[in-house]
C-alpha cells in the first residue's frame, strides 16, 4: 500500500482545467502562465511537482514539489528502487542515469506498488522538483 506523508513541501495554485477525475490525483503538473497549473502532456514537459488533490477548473491545486508523496504509477511495470520520471501522462517511469536521456527525474521510488501490473496504481516515492534537469 502506498503511503504519503506530512513532510512535503507543497504549493497551492489554481487549476487551469479539471483535475479532479481520480486518476489526476497523484500525477505530475506543469505551470502554466498565471500561476494556473494544468496536466502534464508531453514527458519533456518541465515537472512542477505532485498533484495532491482533485480540483475543478478554477479551484486550489495542491502541488508537492518536494518530499515525501504517493505517485501514481505508468504502464510499465516499476520494480525495485529505481530513480524516477514520468510519462506523457504524468504518471511515474523507472529511468536509469545515462541511458534515459530526454526525461526529467524527479525522485525515487520508496515503495512500490505490489502487483504484476503497475497501469495507474499508487506507489510511494520521494521526490525533488525544484530545480528540474533534463538527461541526467
Amino acid at each position: 500500500m502506498a503511503v504519503g506523508s506530512k513532510h512535503l513541501q507543497s504549493q497551492t495554485y489554481t487549476a487551469a482545467t479539471g483535475l479532479s477525475a481520480s486518476t489526476q490525483q497523484f500525477t505530475v503538473v506543469k505551470l502554466l502562465p498565471g500561476d494556473a497549473v494544468g496536466p502534464i502532456t508531453a514527458d519533456t514537459d518541465v515537472p512542477l511537482g505532485v498533484l495532491q488533490n482533485s480540483p475543478r477548473a478554477g479551484e486550489s491545486a495542491v502541488v508537492a514539489i518536494a518530499g515525501f508523496t504517493k505517485l501514481r504509477a505508468g504502464a510499465t511495470d516499476i520494480t525495485g528502487t529505481p530513480r524516477l520520471a514520468y510519462d506523457a501522462a504524468g504518471r511515474a517511469i523507472a529511468v536509469v542515469a545515462g541511458t534515459s536521456t530526454g526525461y526529467y527525474p524527479i525522485g525515487r521510488i520508496i515503495l512500490a506498488v505490489d502487483n504484476a501490473d503497475n497501469d495507474g496504481g499508487l506507489l510511494s516515492a520521494v521526490i525533488d522538483c525544484f530545480n528540474p534537469c533534463r538527461n541526467f
